[in-house]
């Protein structure tokens, strides 16, 4: 992973979202899919956890990874 960890979070009366975006170095997209499991895994009994969507990189395009968390 080349690029350091974008969380960005916002907090309000409703629902919160946590931004992940990461570039993946060529190679490395394994360790991130395990590493994404585990943060996905971890997440999930956390109070008001309500979801994750990972958006993975497009076929020929930058290698970057946009997760968002939802609470």
């Amino acid at each position: 992973m080349d690029t350091p960890a974008t969380v960005e979070t916002r907090t309000a009366d409703g629902p919160v979202t946590v931004i992940i975006r990461r570039r993946v170095k060529a190679g490395r997209e394994a360790d991130y899919e395990a590493w994404l499991q585990r943060l996905q895994a971890d997440a999930r009994p956390l109070p008001g956890y309500l979801g994750v969507t990972t958006q993975r990189p497009a076929a020929g395009g930058p290698r970057e990874y946009v997760s968002a968390v939802r609470f």
